[in-house]
């Protein structure tokens, strides 16, 4: 005799809402720090807006204001601020390229990193994604910074460092950096720095051993120097540091509290940010 089939009960489906508690201010501040430190893609956005000002404004003094090559009493009031110094050149890139990368992080998170439906933004926030793609990147990036580190060491090798070229070389250098260690588990991260500070333990046995004049411009370029022997002693420093544990892998913000991020959300979450804005 067939044993009855069971009827199947009806019971009242509720929808699975994981998604839809709004964060603590804190574990908001979390998430959003996870897209910053080494997250490639505002970095790579920073280095390309600063690359694009730098040029457009040495076409501008050299076309514009300043296109002769003797300063005249003519020429524009800028044109007779002597020379800036070396060192200072390099320290307002960088500052440009930092303070590039915190306005299009504070006001580009939103838009590339969080999903929106909104019809004014979606569009908008497709291209920036479009545009800022670093994952397929990543071979070309790594590459690129390898050939940046050979060229600032050919140079200095040859007594010729421009400024404007070091500091955009060192730039991407960082770039690649930043996308290996992104791309890396935190466990290697510690091998990648062993192996930065005996590549600079090498170049500096070979400056000091093979460069001609080494002494006689050792003032002039000591920057290169300097960044060496500190990268050496972080390879130092990583031997001995013990990885942290593993923290969990990145997540997407729920999309109920899109309209709650704002710029300054994102702002307050960075330090030294963190620490003169109260938590939204």
């Amino acid at each position: 005799m067939p044993e009855p089939t069971p009827t199947p009960t009806t019971t009242a489906t509720q929808p699975v809402q994981t998604q839809s508690e709004e964060p603590s201010p804190e574990s908001l501040r979390d998430i959003i720090r996870q897209y910053a430190g080494w997250y490639p893609r505002w970095w790579l956005l920073a280095a390309f807006l600063c690359t694009f000002a730098i040029v457009v404004g040495m076409l501008t003094w050299d076309v514009l204001l300043c296109p002769s090559v003797k300063i005249s009493s003519s020429d524009a009031l800028i044109c007779h601020v002597p020379d800036v110094p070396y060192l200072f050149q390099i320290l307002l890139i960088w500052l440009l390229f930092g303070l590039l990368w915190l306005l299009t992080f504070t006001f580009g998170f939103k838009l590339a990193e969080l999903p929106t439906d909104q019809p004014g933004t979606f569009r908008f926030s497709k291209i920036l994604r479009a545009c800022t793609a670093f994952e397929p990147l990543y071979p070309m990036l790594l590459a690129q910074g390898v050939i940046s580190w050979l060229l600032i060491n050919i140079m200095w090798w040859h007594d010729n460092s421009p400024p404007i070229s070091f500091a955009l070389l060192a730039i991407s250098v960082f770039i690649a950096h930043c996308s290996l260690f992104h791309h890396s588990p935190s466990a290697r991260h510690r091998l990648y720095l062993s192996t930065y500070g005996l590549l600079c333990l090498l170049l500096l046995l070979a400056e000091v051993l093979f460069k001609r004049n080494f002494q006689a411009h050792l003032g002039d370029e000591w920057l290169l120097l300097t960044i060496e022997i500190l990268l050496l002693f972080v390879g130092i420093g990583a031997i001995f540091w013990r990885a942290q544990p593993t923290r969990p892998t990145r997540h997407q913000l729920p999309v109920t509290v899109n309209a709650s991020i704002s710029p300054l959300t994102v702002l307050s979450s960075l330090w030294p940010f963190n620490h003169l804005f109260p938590p939204q």
